[in-house]
């Protein structure tokens, strides 16, 4: 008989009941590894299943292609055991003991911190979002995120989201990180480190992580405001929600058409990754990814003539593209990927990773599946040789 402890741990399993246990957070895991939004439900399943679910996660992690999605799980117990403990989980207050779940979960975040999986797309974060939800008593977690942070051989999507994790955290070194970034900008020519120093300041005085929303929350009617100021981002970003008023009402109702421009909004100008992640999850529940997708398309339009968006505005407009997986995205993004030198191996790769998504998940034929990725595969092959 399958008894069940206070904590969420198996306090006794007969050995068929095991086995089936087994197979069944494997599969969950399988599909917690699908891409973007499609895993969330799984994610959740197991995050509930608590410290039952850590072994297979420990195998997950280093064994399989795409163990390093993983790590969402851990990030959601956390953040579970996080509302427990405030009283906002339905569960209610304290209702499980934690305690234990926080060890292992400790240990095996300390062992991914010293030996990191093999991460094919480091810049989605997980291991970051993970750290956000971790107890103020792990000391350890500012000194990791200031160190991924500085980490100069480390994307600058995680890079910069890292830093706001410690600033939210209350960290005392995010000003050494603040000028690392500017003067790092600056010898480079990155210009997302150059922006993200500049959200981060006004972050650290106070300001709100949205500044070019207005109080609401929402786009103001005359478009986004220039913030930080001085910064160009918003008129790149004025130009992409434009196309949301080109749909006429049946392709998008006028009622949710602010509400779109706020989430697309969210997703391409925010540092924080968990935020870019939910406002895509949201345009996905709401019906609205066809148009979101056009429009986000804007943005790697880089034909002579036009205002290019910077690098770090490109890479963001590719990752949001592929993962609200809409078919209507794949020559956007196979253009991205096909234009020799005209975007940086970073957007490329987020582009790539996108056509792989809607590919694998959006019943793609096989025919114009290997029509796509045999471009791509060659073109990327040549990219990383240089």
């Amino acid at each position: 008989m399958l008894r069940v402890a206070e904590n969420g741990i198996y306090s006794s399993l007969d050995r068929i009941n095991q086995d089936y246990a087994q197979r069944t957070i494997k599969d969950l895991l399988s599909v917690a590894g699908s891409p973007s939004y499609r895993g969330a439900a799984a994610v959740h399943v197991l995050a509930r299943l608590g410290a039952i679910v850590l072994p297979e996660i420990k195998k997950e992690i280093y064994r399989s292609p795409v163990g390093f999605r993983s790590v969402r799980v851990l990030g959601r117990m956390l953040l579970r055991v996080k509302l427990r403990g405030e009283g906002r989980s339905a569960e209610g207050a304290c209702a499980l003991n934690d305690n234990e779940l926080l060890r292992e979960l400790e240990k095996l975040l300390l062992a991914i911190d010293e030996r990191p999986p093999l991460d094919p797309y480091p810049a989605r974060s997980f291991y970051i979002e993970a750290l956000r939800w971790a107890p103020n008593e792990w000391d350890w977690v500012s000194g990791s995120l200031i160190k991924r942070a500085l980490s100069v051989g480390r994307p600058v999507r995680e890079r910069v989201y890292a830093a706001l994790v410690a600033l939210q955290r209350g960290d005392k070194n995010i000003g050494r990180v603040i000028s690392s970034f500017q003067q790092e900008g600056r010898d480079t020519g990155e210009d997302g480190l150059v922006y993200a120093s500049a959200v981060l300041q006004l972050v650290g005085t106070g300001e709100r992580v949205n500044g070019w929303l207005d109080q609401n929350g929402q786009v103001p009617t005359t478009g986004l405001k220039e913030w930080p100021p001085t910064r160009s981002e918003a008129d790149h970003v004025n130009q992409a929600l434009d196309k949301i008023d080109q749909f006429d009402n049946k392709e998008l109702p006028t009622s949710v058409r602010d509400g779109t421009k706020t989430l697309l909004t969210e997703a391409l100008l925010t540092l924080d990754g968990t935020r870019r992640r939910r406002a895509c999850d949201v345009l996905v529940d709401a019906q609205v990814a066809g148009p979101a997708t056009l429009a986000v398309s804007e943005l790697l339009d880089l034909r002579d003539g036009k205002p290019h968006p910077p690098r770090w505005l490109q890479e963001h407009a590719a990752f949001v593209v592929g993962y609200l997986q809409q078919h209507d995205a794949i020559p956007a993004l196979t253009r991205v990927v096909t234009r020799s030198g005209a975007y940086d191996p970073t957007v490329v790769h987020a582009a790539a990773w996108g056509i792989g998504d809607i590919c694998g998940h959006g019943g793609l034929c096989k025919t114009q599946f290997r029509i796509v990725g045999g471009r791509l595969f060659g073109k990327l092959a040549t990219r990383c040789i240089k």
